[in-house]
């Protein structure tokens, strides 16, 4: 099981996500925005996600940048 995250209240996470599209059996294990949407509803904000402005050779365009505030 994936460790928590327990930063302060008000603190801020910034994370860099692969959302698989294909059934593997992992590593890296499939995920999808929508589940780290809910994974991350609380107790964090998430204040912007987007693809990243720049991706190593080969995941461009499948990457997801995921800024998110600490609201607990």
């Amino acid at each position: 099981m994936p460790r928590r995250i327990h930063p302060k209240p008000g603190g801020w996470l910034l994370a860099c996500f692969l959302p698989l599209r294909a059934v593997t059996a992992g590593p890296p294990f499939k995920v999808s925005r929508a589940e780290l949407r809910r994974r991350f509803a609380a107790p964090f904000r998430i204040e912007r996600a987007q693809p990243p402005l720049r991706s190593a050779r080969g995941r461009q365009g499948r990457e997801w940048l995921v800024f998110a505030r600490h609201t607990g």
